[in-house]
């Protein structure tokens, strides 16, 4: 019986063992359990963050392509713009190439009425010298005339003959073209 006794306690012994492993197991299936609920809340959590994150990046993502869109608009508007500029550039230069082909025309048509002006001038200055010696010269024959005039009053032989008026026509006709020489 002793043998039986031993069996059987034996035997209760395994069975507490089981019992106890059993349990355990059912204590760690317990906690798998809550474990395991436990991971689907921070799951579901996690999901929830997820989706807002996803949102988020959607909202993001079309504002971006927005911007994006306002930024290329931008961007060929000022290029359009840089484009204008460089027209407006070239034209200005082009004026200025312009203005300064002018100015160097003017400058020139100044400078040749400037020197045409000088000649001119000094045509004019000799012409007036000219004129004043005409005037001595026209002044000094009147005086002549008039001394021979003079001389004629008061001294009728003086008067010329047929013979000698042809010499005194010819001498007077020389002296007038002399005097147009000066």
């Amino acid at each position: 019986m002793s043998q039986s006794l031993d069996s059987l306690c034996n035997e209760l012994r395994t069975k507490d063992e089981t019992i106890k492993i059993l349990e355990d197991k059912l204590y760690d299936r317990d906690e798998l359990l809550r474990d395991n609920d436990f991971l689907r809340v921070q799951l579901k959590l996690m999901e929830q963050k997820f989706d807002r994150f996803t949102m988020d990046y959607s909202k993001k993502l079309e504002e971006n392509r927005q911007h994006e869109h306002e930024y290329v608009e931008q961007i060929q508007s000022l290029m359009d713009e840089i484009e204008r500029i460089k027209r407006d550039l070239v034209l200005e230069e082009y004026r200025k190439q312009e203005a300064e082909r002018k100015v160097r025309y003017y400058d020139e048509k100044t400078k040749t009425e400037q020197n045409l002006n000088k000649k001119f001038q000094q045509d004019i200055l000799q012409l007036k010298q000219e004129l004043k010696s005409i005037h001595m010269k026209y002044d000094s024959l009147q005086i002549e005339m008039l001394a021979m005039h003079e001389a004629n009053n008061n001294d009728i032989s003086l008067i010329p003959t047929k013979d000698t008026n042809d010499e005194w026509t010819k001498k007077r006709a020389i002296d007038h073209e002399n005097v147009g020489e000066y």
